[in-house]
C-alpha cells in the first residue's frame, strides 16, 4: 500500500510540475509576443508623429507669416525652400524652411544675403523625415508632402490667404 501511495504522489508531483512548467513557458511566450507588438506600435507611432508634426510645423509657420507677397516656394542652390519674409526693426528678413540630407531645417537670414546652409549643428534642425517635398500649384496654393521610411505619406494643401 505504501508503494502505491509513493507512486501516486510521484505521478501527482510530476503532473503539477508539468502544469507549472507549461504555464511558465506559455507566459514567457505571451510576454515575448506582447513586447514585439508593443515595440511595433511605438515605432509606428513615432513615424506617424514625425510625418504629422513636420507638416503641422510648416503649416503653423505659413499661417503665422502669411502676409501679402511674403510666402512662396523658391529654388535656391538646387533645393526647394519655403520662403517667408518679414520685417524686424525696419530690416527685411527671410525665414527659410527646407529639406536636405534627411532632415527638415529652418534658418533666418537677412533678405538678399548669401545663403548659408549650415548642417553642422542642431540649431536650425527641425526634425528628421525620410522625404519632404514642397510644391506651389497656383499663385496661392502650397502643397507639402512628408514621407517616412516605410513609404507612408502624408500631405497637406494650404491656401495662402494673401497672394504674391
Amino acid at each position: 500500500m505504501e508503494q502505491g501511495n509513493r507512486k501516486s504522489f510521484f505521478v501527482n508531483f510530476i503532473c503539477i510540475i508539468g502544469i507549472l512548467g507549461s504555464f511558465a513557458v506559455f507566459s514567457l511566450v505571451l510576454a515575448n509576443v506582447g513586447v514585439r507588438v508593443y515595440k511595433n506600435i511605438v515605432l509606428e507611432n513615432t513615424d506617424n508623429y514625425k510625418l504629422r508634426t513636420s507638416l503641422a510645423y510648416v503649416t503653423t509657420k505659413v499661417r503665422q507669416m502669411d502676409e501679402e507677397g511674403k510666402v512662396y516656394i523658391d529654388k535656391r542652390e538646387g533645393i526647394d525652400m519655403l520662403v517667408m519674409g518679414h520685417v524686424i526693426d525696419d530690416v527685411e528678413y527671410e525665414t527659410l524652411i527646407y529639406y536636405d540630407e534627411g532632415k527638415l531645417y529652418e534658418t533666418l537670414q537677412e533678405k538678399g544675403s548669401e545663403l548659408h546652409l549650415l548642417h553642422n549643428g542642431e540649431e536650425n534642425e527641425i526634425m528628421e523625415v525620410n522625404a519632404f517635398t514642397m510644391q506651389e500649384k497656383s499663385n496661392n496654393l502650397l502643397i507639402f508632402t512628408a514621407k517616412d521610411s516605410k513609404g507612408n505619406e502624408e500631405s497637406i494643401t494650404l491656401n495662402v490667404r494673401t497672394r504674391r
